[in-house]
């Protein structure tokens, strides 16, 4: 039984420039028959596109946003990677309803300046990346 079994954190990957492969790296962490479950690009972490993704895709990889973030959204973004439910009203339905949190975050940043809450950061997971171009046996098409 999975129920409230939910990630907290987001991975990310650090590098010092573009061109390290490091979203794509990120985005072949999901398995090809899952595709479709996958989100790659920008949110808004105040919007009600943001619910859907949490409510319906298992990865968002939130692609070089990190360091744009300003406050108001960095605390949107924290609270979304830990609630356990989201509630909004699907397209053409009457109602709003409640739905599981089922996605997993993981961004890519160029630099490390982006954990800017002199608390701490629990939420965020760093690891510096290296150009990788294979990914579970898969090799970068341009690498």
């Amino acid at each position: 039984n999975d129920t409230g079994c939910q990630n907290h954190t987001c991975l990310v990957l650090t590098g010092d420039r573009q061109g390290q492969f490091k979203s794509w790296w990120l985005d072949n962490l999901c398995p090809t028959p899952l595709k479709n479950y996958l989100f790659t690009g920008k949110i808004d972490p105040q919007g009600k596109d943001i619910l859907t993704l949490i409510a319906e895709y298992l990865f968002i990889n939130i692609d070089d946003q990190l360091k744009e973030l300003n406050k108001q959204n960095e605390n949107a973004l924290k609270n979304l990677i830990t609630t356990p439910a989201v509630k909004y009203r699907r397209p053409y339905d009457i109602y709003i309803e409640e739905y599981p949190h089922l996605a997993s975050f993981m961004a890519s940043v160029n630099g490390n300046e982006f954990l800017t809450d002199p608390t701490g950061s629990r939420r965020f997971l760093p690891f510096r990346g290296a150009a990788h171009r294979q990914a579970h046996g898969r090799k970068h098409p341009h690498g």
